[in-house]
């Protein structure tokens, strides 16, 4: 189709297409298909020709800006012009003098350029840029719109609201309103208002600093969006290094948040209380007020004044792992931008059997046990202590507050006792499939892309390794029921690749254990090689095929990988039952562990050194010298397990991190926009490909992956290190 036709097709439809900051602002009353809205991308420059008037003659249509404010003024559902109240004003406006500046807005094209090429300038060539962006949603998503309904006639889409306050998050729902910029050497800082002046017409010159977000990941997915040519080793994060120094707030079940928010960050790091009003204010408005000015100012120097700092405070190693953590901001901003494709009318089946399943469960949770609410651990508890035996009640795990523990591990591990306890966890984790990755996972498809964008955070645990949100990707279940709905559409391949055992790989090498690594460069499998040994049989003996070798396979890795964690007897006991079903006694997992010390011994030296190095120093490092200290746990405790654990699987999330950033390098380089980096969990990797070129993609995915592990380990052996399959869906991969 030629750009006329596309522009014919969405007139047809009722989408109107406007220009808006060199990019294109659809108007409908219902979301426009994803395949109208991919070719009015594809014909993005043509259409710009087209819609553009000849100079000197007034645009035919109504400016994006104008109809903007219309829209507000007819009452069209956006939220009232809002600001920052005085005192919260007062304040902003005097931390930025603090720091010796103050905010400059910038409105007008060939001031701002001037102003920014006098800033860089003053930076210098190694100068960093502090820098921020605010956003704010498109007219057509700040508007209420009905809720959707499935098959079976009814909203499945019960966030409306949530959604519609999100989308000034999500690049695809949102315009990028300004762009601060500062460095202390270059006095103000500059505030560009991006709706007078175009991304597109920034000095090229301005790409070739160094920036630092804070959060950067997000400011770089909206830029890279409207098409700012960001560079991957350009890009820090002011966030991500003040969590390798600072101890942070509480965070869920852990003492340390390890990607402090700007407010805990700038707390902690420079004694500064951030207000934060501005975060709510109403960033569409016409003219930004001084107030919104200074706000979006005081991001930009707080981003470079935590940087500075917390970079004063990391050692040699530590900056290293910072790093290494920041050379893949720019891969994972456009593994969120790119999204995981997915088959919603395919997932709802699944969900609303879950639904189903979840009814049936509760009625038979409740006429076993006659507790009116298991949604209440109060109510479980009351009857735990009604039905069980003192005896058992006194050996049962219990809450840090003392109750008795009601998690649906712990319901499993004494099913015996009652049936009640199996049928109590089985709702608790239908409830937990339905809650978290039913219906509810649907409402998150993007509106404009038609895919699943997640939130990948950078080395959110202690360890450094990533987790997700928005939807919680990294913790979707294995089955095939919801992988199965991640699928391609046809004429693309979805290529997923796998490192083999990576957490045992790395323990081989920072213990520098020579069985262990022998063992791998020979191409044996580890698993096999515990299960032959708990069997008395030679690793050559081992048969896959078996089901009593497949049993002791699975067995062998519980122990494995409980060794790597550091547990102990009755740890591995319950560390083997809770996530492989493998049931064994203290007296057994004792034993298998003094077996398997002497089978590795040079893991067994390195972990009695190393617990005793971490104790007295009090900290832990990982291998590319991310450091933790203990005074960041619970009353300063040292903990062996962390100890222990914590540079095996560091080690593990800093080959990720490497791997995420080689592999989007290597396909954009050699294939350009034809494979895409679309999915990382855990350990493994998601590729969308152009079925001509999946093959291909699918040699550079294993390169990438490979060069990482080499990177970090460069003496390792690499032998079937990574497992790939090309399919066209993930539970088709596996």
């Amino acid at each position: 189709m030629s750009a006329t036709e596309v522009l014919e097709a969405a007139k047809a439809i009722g989408i109107k297409v406007m220009i808006c900051n060199g990019n294109l602002l659809l108007e409908a009353a219902i979301p426009p298909p994803p395949a109208v809205v991919e070719a009015l991308r594809d014909h993005k420059a043509d259409i710009i020709a087209l819609l553009t008037p000849p100079a000197g003659k007034p645009h035919a249509s109504v400016p994006p800006i104008d109809f903007l404010r219309a829209v507000k003024r007819s009452g069209g559902g956006l939220s009232a012009v809002g600001g920052i109240a005085a005192e919260t004003a007062a304040a902003t406006a005097a931390l930025l003098l603090t720091y010796g500046t103050q905010a400059r807005l910038l409105t007008a094209i060939p001031e701002a350029i001037a102003a920014i090429r006098a800033l860089l300038a003053a930076a210098g060539h190694d100068g960093v840029i502090g820098a921020d962006i605010e956003t704010t949603p498109l007219a057509y998503f700040a508007a209420p719109r009905p809720p959707r309904i499935n098959t079976a006639g009814r909203a499945i889409s019960s966030r409306q609201t949530a959604r519609r306050n999100d989308a000034g998050l999500d690049p695809y729902r949102a315009e990028v309103r300004v762009l601060s910029l500062w460095n202390p050497r270059g006095g103000d800082v500059l505030v560009i208002d991006l709706r007078h002046v175009p991304i597109s017409v920034l000095p090229k010159e301005l790409w070739d600093a160094h920036f630092v977000f804070h959060n950067a990941t997000f400011d770089t997915k909206h830029l890279l969006h409207v098409g700012a040519p960001l560079q991957a080793d350009k890009l820090l994060c002011s966030m991500l290094c003040a969590g390798f120094v600072a101890r942070g707030q509480p965070f869920d079940s852990r003492e340390g948040n390890r990607r402090p928010s700007l407010a805990v960050a700038a707390k902690e790091l420079l004694g500064v209380d951030v207000p934060k009003e501005g975060q709510t204010a109403d960033w569409c408005q016409s003219n930004l007020d001084q107030a919104l000015v200074d706000y979006a100012a005081l991001d930009a120097v707080l981003s470079y004044q935590l940087l500075k700092v917390a970079m004063q405070k990391m050692e040699t190693d530590e900056k290293r792992a910072a790093n290494t953590a920041c050379a893949c901001i720019h891969a994972v901003a456009r593994l969120e931008l790119a999204g995981l494709p997915f088959d919603a009318e395919a997932h709802e089946t699944t969900a609303l059997r879950w639904e189903q399943q979840l009814v049936a469960a509760r009625t038979k949770a409740k006429n076993l046990t006659g507790i009116d609410n298991l949604n209440s651990p109060s109510q479980i508890a009351a009857w735990l202590t009604q039905t069980l035996p003192p005896k058992m009640l006194e050996k049962w795990p219990r809450t840090p507050g003392g109750s008795l523990s009601t998690e649906g591990k712990v319901l499993r591990r004494y099913s015996d006792c009652h049936p009640g306890l199996l049928a109590i966890a089985e709702c608790s984790k239908l409830k937990t499939l339905v809650a978290s990755f039913g219906l509810s996972l649907i409402d998150k498809i993007n509106p404009v892309t038609g895919r699943l964008h997640t939130s990948l955070q950078i080395a959110q645990a202690k360890s450094g390794r990533f987790s997700s949100k928005n939807p919680g990707l990294q913790n979707l279940p294995r089955g095939e029921l919801v992988r199965g709905a991640v699928r391609v559409p046809a004429g693309s391949k979805l290529i997923v690749a796998d490192y083999s055992q990576i957490e045992l790989r790395v323990m081989a090498e920072v213990a520098c254990d020579t069985r262990m690594r022998a063992d791998y460069a020979s191409g044996l499998d580890l698993h096999a090689v515990t299960a032959a040994g708990m069997l008395g049989i030679a690793p050559g003996q081992f048969d896959a095929d078996s089901p009593q070798h497949k049993a002791a396979r699975q067995k062998a890795k519980s122990v494995n990988f409980g060794i790597v964690y550091g547990c102990g007897a009755s740890g591995l006991v319950a560390f083997a039952r809770d996530s492989y079903n493998v049931i064994m006694t203290e007296h057994e997992a004792r034993e298998v562990i003094a077996t398997w010390l002497r089978t590795y011994p040079d893991v067994a030296n390195w972990q009695k050194r190393h617990a005793a190095g971490c104790k007295a120093s009090g900290t832990v490092q990982t291998p590319a010298g991310r450091i933790y200290r203990f005074a960041w746990e619970e009353n300063g405790r040292f903990n062996h397990n962390l100890a222990l654990n914590l540079p095996i699987q560091g080690g593990a999330a800093e080959v990720a991190q490497i791997a995420i950033a080689k592999t989007d390098a290597l396909l954009s380089t050699q294939l350009g926009e034809r494979a895409r980096l679309v999915g990382q969990v855990h350990d493994e990797f998601l590729v969308v490909a152009d079925e001509p070129v999946a093959e291909r993609a699918k040699a550079l995915l294993v390169a990438a992956m490979t060069e990482a592990f080499a990177e970090l380990f460069p003496n390792a052996p690499v032998r079937d290190l990574v497992g790939v399959k090309i399919a066209g869906s993930w539970a088709g991969a596996k």
